[in-house]
């Protein structure tokens, strides 16, 4: 389990989370919605390590991340962040750098990385990538070949933001079953979700962020029947019934269409 206590965090002096307190549970899948610079991508950070809160705690199974030094947390904790650079190598290559954090000096691959770089592609279905370059891939697949990347690194812990870009919805239906297989494994997972409608229907918990506060965490469709998501995302949820297994299922519409 990954816990946030009491975090402020933000860039310069500017203050993006504040005073934020959340836990992302082993076995669950987290999706974490708001409004475009609500703080999403900077929980993330903070959460994975890679930004310094300005005061609080992160924990990672009870104890304190900040002490450990970048590799020890990233066999805790991996991350996929929104925006990366395409850097020139190959997908085999890029896949093996998951398991720097595994190996030790002077951090030549051996069988075991080789393995598991093996392992992860054909979990994402680009085994035939291996030796192919990055830059000659369509976005979908270099993105699922960071998504291996990821796999590859073999922490309890996964923190993707909208990992879903790039991919079409068959694929991005075939990550969700890939993320609730690991939470299966006991993994805790926590995914930055634009898509409302996939995030309350797949997600075992919600979180919703507004200008870096938590304002609810908890099952999805009681965030669609609360009301927050119309005051804090302008979005009117509406209730249908699924006739497959009798489940509701929600979709989302700006405030300016609801009727009279």
């Amino acid at each position: 389990m990954l816990c946030l206590k009491n975090v402020s965090a933000g860039y310069a002096g500017r203050l993006v989370l504040r005073d934020l307190s959340l836990c992302i549970p082993d076995g669950l899948v987290t999706g974490i919605v708001g409004r475009n610079g609500c703080g999403k991508s900077t929980l993330l950070r903070v959460a994975a390590g890679q930004l310094r809160p300005m005061s609080g705690t992160v924990y990672a199974n009870g104890v304190s991340l900040l002490a450990r030094t970048p590799r020890a947390i990233a066999r805790e904790v991996a991350l996929l962040p929104q925006e990366r650079n395409i850097p020139a190598m190959t997908a085999g290559m890029l896949v093996m750098c998951g398991r720097y954090a595994h190996m030790r000096f002077p951090h030549i691959p051996g069988k075991k990385e080789e393995l598991a770089v093996q392992k992860a592609l054909a979990h994402m279905g680009v085994e035939d990538f291996y030796d192919r370059e990055l830059r000659q891939l369509s976005g979908g697949e270099r993105q699922r070949v960071y998504l291996a990347m990821l796999l590859a690194q073999e922490a309890p812990v996964l923190l993707l933001d909208e990992p879903g870009v790039y991919l079409d919805l068959p694929a991005q239906y075939e990550l969700l079953t890939l993320l609730r297989g690991l939470c299966l494994e006991g993994k805790a997972v926590a995914v930055v979700m634009h898509d409302l409608t996939q995030a309350v229907s797949f997600c075992d918990q919600v979180i919703l962020l507004h200008e870096g506060e938590v304002k609810y965490a908890g099952a999805g469709n009681d965030l669609c029947e609360s009301g927050l998501l119309s005051l804090y995302m302008q979005v009117l949820p509406h209730k249908m019934l699924d006739p497959n297994n009798g489940k509701n299922i929600y979709y989302f519409t700006g405030l300016e269409n609801q009727s009279e």
